[in-house]
């Protein structure tokens, strides 16, 4: 009952596994494939460590037959010819040394090598001579094992024959004979139930004892291998597609990492891709096993790869011609889009060009607006500055003269002529245009205030005319602070200043000289400098 209740949550479990395969096994296998080298160089390392051993070693007949199993059981699935070679030379010395345990034991061992090949015959007379009444309970495992291998390959080769269906059932039995023999729950009572289970068609119960194997133990090396790729079998009867490529994968990893080179699990991994339509990668994988079979020596393996590498490569061939077509379609669709790209780059292009133009006349409208701007700002600036300095001097310059008529009328009544004279002599006149140009400066200087300091920068230190913290201007500076007013004309400049023209044009004539800027842009120079 309890059996029962086992396989039926089983078959509940798997009934949920069918997601995509985990890509690490994939990365795994693509992994190992690319250190496939670096696992023979340390296989052919160990074999030739036991060669040496065999070769110098100085044991009894019973060491020299345990080296030479170890070696068999390192060719048995790396080189069948010398497999066999070992074997044959196991069996020598089982008759040399006239003992029945091993003589059966490399009988075994050597049927086991010859199903690799195909030699159903010979494994069936070998086998044959072997007395199942002589053999001791560990070795009528591995005896109705095998000879339940031969038969169900016997079953194959005569698929469809009478013989077929009586080839199967001797199979069958000799498989059960081994589990018989087998200590309950064991690896092999496990492995070998569960394969029982599988070739019976009970396909849960095959899975519960797989399950249980690999839940209860750790397998290694050949056993692994083996147990992975029937358990995939499983789920493939199952229909589990995901979780059948799931354990040909763990299988065919460990058939890499141990050197098998008959790998039948990457041989199935590559058919089964090859169904699903993965051309190249199938390709790929079925290159390889069918080389490894190639290396291995046996004719049957080769013919098994080879069976489906035709299809394979015709599939391939179909679709690197599907692919040409494909790049065909793409390079005249790529042309066309790239003309059809080129003709709107153009278009863009004269477009673009056309937008830049209009933003270079727009830029250079605004630089002049904003040139006028600032010009009409400075010049409304120094409008209301200078109106204001021209309504005060008037102001006080009416003041004044009212002052002075009131003055005048007083001495002339007093008949004081000589402080009359003192009144209209020349000093007051002069006083006057000093407070008018101390006025003048400060009121420009107001306008713009780092002008002393612009001014020498036209200069070097040596010749400047003034410091820069001077709050006065002198009067070189005064005549290029009228030029930046606007007031260009000598005469008019010296009516202002009350000196002669030709003064004025000795001042400026002067400070041009010692400029560092050269005579004719001097004073468009000046009228660069900047107001408030």
């Amino acid at each position: 009952m309890n059996k029962l209740i086992y396989i039926f949550l089983f078959s509940i479990l798997f009934q949920s596994c069918q997601e995509n395969v985990d890509l690490s096994l994939y990365n795994e296998l693509n992994n190992v494939l690319s250190k496939r080298h670096q696992y023979e160089h340390s296989k052919r390392n160990y074999i030739d460590s036991l060669t040496y051993i065999l070769n110098n070693g100085e044991g009894t007949g019973k060491d020299r037959y345990l080296i030479l199993q170890d070696l068999h059981e390192a060719y048995f699935s790396f080189k069948y010819d010398s497999a066999i070679y070992y074997a044959n030379k196991m069996q020598v010395l089982a008759q040399e040394q006239d003992d029945l345990f091993i003589l059966n034991n490399t009988k075994i061992k050597i049927a086991s090598t010859l199903l690799r090949a195909g030699m159903l015959v010979e494994v069936n007379d070998i086998l044959g001579s072997i007395s199942e009444k002589q053999l001791p309970k560990q070795l009528l495992v591995n005896y109705y094992y095998t000879k339940s291998i031969l038969f169900f390959d016997l079953h194959d080769k005569h698929a469809g024959s009478i013989f077929a269906q009586k080839y199967w059932d001797i199979g069958l039995s000799c498989l059960k004979k081994a589990i018989e023999h087998c200590p309950l729950h064991s690896i092999n009572y496990y492995s070998f139930s569960g394969l029982y289970a599988l070739k019976t068609g009970d396909l849960a119960l095959a899975a519960a004892h797989y399950d249980a194997l690999f839940k209860n133990y750790t397998l290694t090396g050949r056993q692994l291998a083996v147990d992975a790729s029937t358990y995939a079998s499983v789920f493939k009867e199952l229909g589990y597609d995901q979780k059948t490529l799931e354990w040909q994968l763990k299988a065919a990893i460990q058939d890499i990492k141990l050197v098998n080179r008959e790998n039948t699990a990457l041989k199935n991994i590559g058919s089964q891709l090859f169904v699903e339509g993965h051309i190249n990668l199938a390709s790929h994988y079925l290159d390889i096993a069918f080389n490894d079979a190639m290396l291995y020596g046996a004719k049957l393996r080769q013919e098994q790869v080879v069976q489906i590498l035709p299809s394979v490569e015709a599939a391939k061939a179909k679709v690197i011609e599907y692919q040409k077509t494909r790049i065909q379609r793409y390079a005249i669709l790529s042309s066309v889009l790239t003309l059809l790209i080129i003709g709107v780059l153009i278009m863009l292009f004269k477009q673009l060009r056309k937008v830049n133009e209009a933003k270079s006349v727009i830029l250079d409208q605004n630089s002049a607006i904003k040139e006028n701007i600032k010009r009409l700002r400075e010049e409304n600036l120094i409008k209301e500055e200078y109106i204001g300095f021209s309504f005060k001097t008037s102001s006080d310059l009416i003041q004044k003269l009212d002052e002075v008529r009131q003055d005048l009328e007083n001495k002339l009544r007093s008949k004081k002529y000589e402080e009359l004279k003192k009144v209209l002599n020349r000093g007051m006149v002069k006083k006057e245009r000093d407070s008018f140009f101390e006025s003048f400066d400060k009121t420009f200087l107001s306008i713009f205030p780092e002008f002393v300091v612009e001014f020498n920068k036209l200069f070097t230190n040596e010749n400047k005319f003034i410091d820069d913290t001077s709050k006065a201007l002198n009067i070189e500076l005064r005549i290029f602070a009228l030029i930046r007013l606007g007031i260009c004309d000598s005469e008019r400049i010296s009516q202002i200043l009350d000196y002669s023209i030709n003064t004025i044009n000795t001042y400026k004539t002067k400070v041009k000289k010692r400029s560092k800027v050269n005579n004719d842009r001097f004073e468009e120079a000046i009228k660069q400098i900047e107001s408030i």
